[in-house]
């Protein structure tokens, strides 16, 4: 994993990259109580927060139950609404239901939502390398902003670009439908493998 400390954002002059990240942190800040390790922001804000695109919802990952009441609690003495939502697993694969709660706010003329996902593991930064498309490959702690591979992902976003990880999910097909409608671009090869992986896992599912 590469990261940049956010302590630099502060303290110097700035690329526009370096700029977009502190405007990041200093956005999410807003929404988000960064403390320490205990969460990361992560997924769709920055691919669409880069280009100006409406905001769908703030993925925010928390790194421990204890952390995960805590924040319940903040947001409603906050008058955020908070709604527990649940995913349930692929058919034929073990384990309990992925529960993850919604914190919504209408904030002067923004709708905000806020999605609190404590079902990640590894529960660090390093779940990023799991993602499907290499733009939402970034996270933010309240310390760092962490990267895969820091080069490919800011010269793809620039281009509005997006690669396949290789990390087929359940959603994947519908998530490439999503960005090619937000205008990000992927290779025929890419777009193939992810074609002829979705469909597998969509086969395995029936058996």
């Amino acid at each position: 994993m590469q990261k940049i400390q956010i302590q630099e954002l502060y303290n110097k002059n700035l690329t526009a990259m370096g700029q977009f990240f502190k405007d990041c942190h200093q956005f999410l800040s807003q929404y988000v109580p960064f403390d320490g390790d205990n969460l990361f922001v992560a997924g769709g804000f920055f691919p669409r927060k880069f280009h100006n695109l409406k905001l769908r919802d703030i993925d925010v990952f928390v790194n421990s139950q204890e952390y995960l009441e805590f924040l319940l609690e903040e947001y409603k003495n906050l008058d955020w609404q908070v709604k527990t939502q649940e995913k349930y697993n692929l058919p034929g694969t073990e384990g309990p239901k992925r529960i993850h709660y919604l914190c919504t706010k209408q904030d002067e003329n923004e709708h905000i939502e806020i999605d609190l996902v404590p079902f990640h593991d590894p529960k660090s930064p390093e779940y990023i390398k799991t993602f499907d498309l290499n733009i939402c490959q970034i996270a933010m702690d309240e310390n760092f902003v962490y990267f895969v591979d820091e080069q490919t992902v800011i010269n793809d976003l620039s281009n509005k670009h997006m690669r396949f990880t290789g990390n087929c999910k359940e959603t994947t097909f519908h998530r490439v439908v999503k960005y090619t409608k937000l205008g990000y671009e992927m290779t025929y090869a890419d777009m193939t493998n992810v074609s002829y992986m979705y469909m597998n896992k969509e086969f395995l599912k029936t058996k």
